[in-house]
């Protein structure tokens, strides 16, 4: 009894990001027992109920942040996934309010497999992902993306139906897009497909870099930033377009996408969104990173406390002042 108290104490502390390295050697010991799997689970709603009280935890949703955790192998160092998955979970419920903090480091297949689901959920409007290679993807309402679990072939393979705006990731494999008939080649760049089967038609909309778009066996064309291709599924004539790119977009204006910004980026972001204006107790904060997505229209004091708690800030909302401070990010 004595050992899971020890287990709880740890867990908190660790939420808090106030272990000594002693500690954290100790706490992994824990993590990969299975006889403190169930202690986990309740430790889990218990940071929820705290944070959130008015929302209530789907249990299909914990059970899915316990998986990110138990289904490594066991007695593998868990703990530097564990702070991420926590302040997902903890702090605004990812799964089921549409926020998603993305783990920083290599991501394996498996955990990436779960979060793609085989129809987005109708809480989630916008889903967003992160691949086995690191690209990232923003589903728009009633889109799938499938894929195999880790791109280990000559190529990296996505089946998309309805709509998504890809930021690939660079590499020597080309990223390959299939939307039925039609493919979109890639190797790194961003862009948007729409794909919807009531469509008939698919269409590729390049922002930044250059994608191969392909028909059956018949290269449609090479298309470039602010280009636009559209294949007639009636008749399957082919139009090439130019200045389409902001319209294309428009459906992803209200989501907001931190990669790896600086405090201060994001903070710039945030000022224009909510007519506010940021304010830093200290320099170093401003150096503080995030890596976010909120896809829900949050409002602003949930989006900044998500931000404090990742980054080890305090904040103050008065006004149209936002006030960071404490320890930060060091």
């Amino acid at each position: 009894m004595q050992t899971h108290k020890r287990f709880a104490y740890l867990f908190r502390r660790y939420l808090e990001k106030t272990l000594t390295p002693e500690e954290v050697a100790e706490m992994r010991t824990y993590i990969g027992q299975p006889e403190y799997d169930e202690e986990l689970r309740d430790l889990i709603k218990e940071g929820w109920d705290q944070d959130w009280p008015q929302e209530e935890q789907e249990p299909a949703a914990a059970e899915t942040i316990f998986r990110n955790i138990i289904e490594q192998d066991r007695g593998s160092p868990r703990l530097r996934r564990l702070w991420w998955w926590a302040a997902a979970a903890v702090t605004l419920g990812a799964m089921a309010g549409g926020v998603y903090l993305l783990r920083q480091g290599p991501t394996t297949a498996k955990e990436v497999a779960q979060t793609v689901p085989t129809k987005v959920p109708e809480k989630a409007a916008h889903q967003y992902l992160v691949l086995p290679d690191q690209s990232k993807v923003l589903l728009n309402e009633g889109s799938t993306l499938e894929y195999q679990n880790g791109f280990s072939g000559n190529a990296r393979v996505v089946h998309l139906s309805g709509e998504a705006f890809f930021t690939i990731r660079k590499d020597t494999r080309p990223f390959v897009v299939y939307t039925g008939t039609v493919r979109t080649v890639v190797l790194g760049t961003s862009f948007n497909i729409r794909a919807y089967p009531s469509d008939k038609d698919v269409t590729v909309t390049v922002s930044t870099g250059k994608v191969k778009v392909v028909h059956g066996v018949k290269t449609v064309g090479i298309v470039s930033p602010n280009e636009q291709v559209r294949i007639s599924g009636i008749d399957n004539a082919v139009e090439k377009l130019q200045g389409n790119v902001e319209r294309a977009n428009d459906w992803r204006k209200q989501d907001l996408l931190f990669d790896d910004l600086p405090m201060q980026e994001a903070g710039r972001l945030l000022e224009q969104r909510f007519r506010v204006q940021f304010f830093y107790a200290h320099p170093a904060l401003k150096d503080c990173h995030i890596t976010a997505a909120f896809v829900r229209q949050e409002p602003l004091q949930d989006i900044v406390k998500i931000i404090a708690r990742v980054n080890n800030l305090e904040f103050r909302i008065s006004g149209d002042s936002v006030l960071l401070s404490g320890q930060g990010c060091r």
